[in-house]
This record gives structure tokens, C-alpha cells and sequence, in this order.
């Protein structure tokens, strides 16, 4: 699977790990191998399957790499059979259009859990945004949160495109409807004063579709709303036309932050993206990823 095998390389070169050498790659995989093994059927699963198979025969890093993604694979398997035996569940993951759906999903019974960006739990507990008319969610909880996700603005560099306010009259890809990131980019255009229906020309795709449509000249920029480091943006940043990241000015964050508690101030990490114009971190702002559910899910099976 061409994405898994890209996500993988992602990973060791966010990791310092090179993979040029049959011996690193060996260090590599005993690494993961030991990683596993606090988990008995993987360290079995190590024993059986991948003791002997021996790496130094492997002719390039993809055949490592796709003998990395089976093991893992293996691994999540056999450790997702014992869990469903052990506590009589069944779980199946689904990709969905983003929070909102998700949410909504959850409240009709659809779902049982979802990924929503904290700024929609908000939204859709207080019943604003695009529950507006369906009222308050009270039926929603909140089980966690996991990483932070920082909203990305990618622009190219021959769009004239240096601040927030410079994507007034531009070709910018805000998100799908239902997504974090659209409803990100229009509180922060709204903030800025900028009509997001006139002083624009949006574009309501999914984020993962904004890296070539940037690379292809179709769109200025884009929105996505995101943790780090991430496969599309670092491949928005590696092509043939040079990008940036826009950064967010205080005198828009600020207000922002001071109105809705689910934004915090947060920094793009350029060292991620090697690639990007920026030579310094970029200012913007966060959400979390909150894992949710509803209040007709039994506590035994949230638990």
C-alpha cells in the first residue's frame, strides 16, 4: 500500500533513522520487534514469523519497509482478536467527511465514537455553528483528547500571498463542509473582516486533495487543520513549485482565543517540512483532537 509505505518513510526520516544500511535496518526492526513485545502475541507473532526472515537479503528500503508494515500489521491483527474475545466488542474503524459529520453521526446512533476537533464539540454542545437550528447537543461526552491539531495555511510563493489578510481576493481551498478546517477558516476569515462568500474564491474540497491542487497551480492556497507532522502537507511542501506556510498575526489570533476556549496560541514547525520556503516556526493557532461519544453508549463498553 503505497500510503503506508510513504507514512512509514515519513516516520523514520522524522526520527533521525536512515535506512541506507542493512545494518541500521536490522537495528531498526529488532527496535520495533522489541516495541511489540510487551504485547504477548506480538512478541509470539516476533518469535514465529520474523526471527528468521533475514533482512540483509532485502534489495531496497521498500522491501524493509513492506516487511516493517507486515509485522505491524500481524501485530495490530492478533492484539485486536484478543481484545474483541476478551471483552465481547466488536470494533470496526470507519473515514468519515470530519467532526461534524461524526458528531452527528453519533448523536443519531450511527456511531458510537468519533474524532472531533474540540472547537466542534463546543460548537455542537452549545448548539452554534451548523447546529444552529438543531439546538444544543447535550447528549454529546467527551471521552479524551489526543494530540493538538494547528490550523495549516499552505500558499505558493508566486501567489503574492505573505499574511492572513493577503488571501482576500485569492483562489484558497477552506475544506469540505463538515470539516474542522472549513469551519476553522471561516471563524478566522470572519474575524479578519473578510466575507469568506465574496472576498474569496473557495473552493470546498478535501484536504487531502489540496497538495496536488496547490502543485497544479488550481487553488493560491489551502487550509488544513492538522497535528504533525503530516503526509500531505509534507508533500504539498516537496514538489516542483515552492510553498510557504501563511502565518496568523496576533491582532486575529488573540481575539479568537480571548472569545472561544477551544483555540490556543500554537507554532508550525518548519523543521517537519524541510522543503517549505519558511526558515522560521509559523504563528497560528490549535485545536484538540477529542475522541467522543454519546450518553446512550453504556459506561462498560466507553470504559
Amino acid at each position: 500500500n503505497k500510503e503506508y509505505t510513504f507514512d512509514y518513510k515519513m516516520l523514520a526520516e522524522c526520527l533521525g533513522i536512515s535506512l541506507n544500511t542493512t545494518t541500521q535496518k536490522s537495528k531498526y526492526a529488532e527496535a520495533i520487534a522489541k516495541l511489540n513485545s510487551s504485547n504477548t502475541e506480538s512478541y509470539n507473532i516476533y518469535e514465529k514469523y520474523i526471527k528468521h526472515v533475514n533482512i540483509d537479503d532485502m534489495k531496497n528500503d521498500d522491501d524493509f519497509l513492506n516487511f516493517v508494515i507486515i509485522f505491524r500489521n500481524l501485530t495490530k491483527s492478533s492484539w485486536g482478536k484478543k481484545k474483541s474475545k476478551k471483552y465481547k466488542l466488536k470494533v470496526t474503524v470507519e473515514s468519515t467527511g470530519g467532526s461534524v459529520f461524526n458528531t452527528n453521526a453519533i448523536m443519531a446512533g450511527d456511531l458510537e465514537f468519533g474524532i472531533v476537533e474540540s472547537s466542534r464539540q463546543n460548537q455542537a454542545w452549545n448548539g452554534t455553528m451548523e447546529w444552529a437550528k438543531k439546538g444544543p447537543q447535550k447528549n454529546l461526552r467527551s471521552i479524551c483528547s489526543f494530540h493538538p491539531e494547528s490550523v495549516t495555511i499552505v500558499a505558493g510563493d508566486d501567489t503574492g500571498i505573505k499574511t492572513f489578510r493577503d488571501l482576500k481576493g485569492k483562489h484558497v481551498n477552506i475544506g469540505n463542509p463538515g470539516s474542522g478546517q472549513r469551519g476553522e477558516a471561516i471563524e478566522l476569515f470572519d474575524q479578519a473582516g473578510i466575507n469568506w462568500k465574496k472576498d474569496i474564491k473557495a473552493e470546498g474540497m478535501k484536504a487531502v486533495e489540496s497538495a496536488q491542487m496547490l502543485q497544479d497551480g488550481r487553488i493560491d492556497a489551502f487550509f488544513y487543520t492538522v497535528g504533525r507532522p503530516n503526509g500531505s502537507i509534507k508533500e504539498a511542501t516537496a514538489g516542483n513549485r515552492k510553498v510557504h506556510f501563511v502565518p496568523i498575526p496576533d491582532d486575529i489570533i488573540m481575539p479568537l482565543i480571548k472569545k472561544h476556549p477551544y483555540f490556543a496560541k500554537a507554532f508550525i514547525p518548519t523543521k517537519f517540512y524541510p522543503f517549505a520556503s519558511n526558515k522560521k516556526d509559523v504563528p497560528t493557532l490549535a485545536v484538540k483532537a477529542t475522541f467522543c461519544t454519546s450518553i446512550n453508549v453504556p459506561e462498560n463498553v466507553v470504559y
